[in-house]
């Protein structure tokens, strides 16, 4: 079989062709970008907790733990607002978002 033969939208051939528009791609992709949205809030919230227990009454060390917990948490609100925002959209447009 020469190459100029071979069918680029058989999914077989080009495991790409499974995708025929963005939105199913994005299907298939967003829900690992949540769980790791999810994975990293909660080491970032498991370091910043460790950071103030080992402080040792370091005032320094325990306000560094405070931010870092603070920006954790701010962090997921915004992934959690995003999600939202766009499911607003989807039902004031009435579109089927692939989310």
């Amino acid at each position: 079989m020469y190459l100029a033969e071979l069918d680029i939208s058989d999914p077989a051939v080009n495991p790409a062709a499974r995708f025929t528009n963005l939105a199913d791609l994005l299907n298939i992709v967003m829900p690992a970008l949540f769980g790791g949205a999810g994975l990293i809030f909660f080491i970032t919230l498991l370091i910043g907790a460790i950071t103030i227990m080992t402080a040792a009454g370091n005032t320094e060390k325990v306000q560094k733990g405070k931010k870092r917990i603070t920006f954790s948490i701010g962090g997921l609100i915004m992934v959690i607002a995003s999600y939202l925002i766009v499911k607003l959209v989807e039902i004031i447009f009435g579109v089927d978002l692939p989310i």
